[in-house]
C-alpha cells in the first residue's frame, strides 16, 4: 500500500495529487514557491520533471531547505522575493504555490508568476481562502499576525480570470 507523503502545508499531499492527475509532469520546468516544499520537489522529480527549482523568501527557510535537499543535487534552491525573482521571462512550464502567496503581496507575486511562466504554462495555486466576507476580530488578528490575506472562496475564479489566467480546474481542498 502506497502511503501519502506527509506534506505539512494546507491541503497536504492533495494539491500535488490533483495536479498530477490533470497534467503530465514529464519534461516540465517547474518552480515551487514557498517553504516546507522539499518533499514536493522530490515528488516532481519522481514524475520526471525536466528541472525543479524552489524559492523561499527568508534565510531560515533556505537553510532548512538546503539541508533537507542535500541528497538531491538536481533541485535548485534559492532565496529571493516572490515579487521580484531573478528568473528570465518565460522560464517555467509550471509554477506551484501551496499557501505561499495568500498574503498582501499576492497581486505583485501573481504578476511576477505571469512574467516567468512560459506561454501556455500552468499555475497550480493552493490559496488560503475565507468562506465569509465578515470574520470575527480574533480571526482578523490571527490573519494579520501571520501575514495572511485570504481571498473569498467565491471570488477565486474571478481573481485569476481578471489576471488573464484560464481556469483549467478548481478543487476545494478544505
Amino acid at each position: 500500500m502506497n502511503k501519502e507523503p506527509l506534506i505539512f502545508l494546507p491541503g497536504g499531499f492533495r494539491q500535488f495529487a490533483h495536479l498530477k492527475d490533470r497534467i503530465k509532469i514529464i519534461d516540465l520546468d517547474i518552480l515551487i514557491i514557498g517553504s516546507n516544499t522539499d518533499l514536493l520537489a522530490g515528488l516532481f522529480l519522481e514524475e520526471n520533471a525536466s528541472s525543479v527549482s524552489v524559492i523561499v523568501d527568508d534565510h531560515d527557510s533556505l537553510v532548512q531547505l538546503r539541508y533537507l535537499l542535500k541528497q538531491k543535487k538536481d533541485i535548485s534552491s534559492k532565496m529571493m522575493e516572490y515579487t521580484k525573482t531573478d528568473f528570465d521571462n518565460s522560464s517555467f512550464d509550471l509554477v506551484f504555490a501551496q499557501a505561499s502567496i495568500s498574503n498582501k503581496l499576492r497581486n505583485k507575486i501573481v504578476k511576477e508568476i505571469k512574467r516567468i511562466l512560459k506561454p501556455g504554462g500552468y499555475l497550480s495555486v493552493g490559496e488560503i481562502t475565507s468562506l465569509q466576507e465578515s470574520v470575527p476580530t480574533f480571526v482578523k488578528d490571527i490573519r494579520e499576525a501571520g501575514n495572511i490575506d485570504p481571498l473569498n472562496s467565491s471570488k477565486i475564479n474571478e481573481y485569476y480570470e481578471q489576471r488573464e489566467f484560464e481556469i483549467v480546474d478548481i478543487k476545494d481542498l478544505s
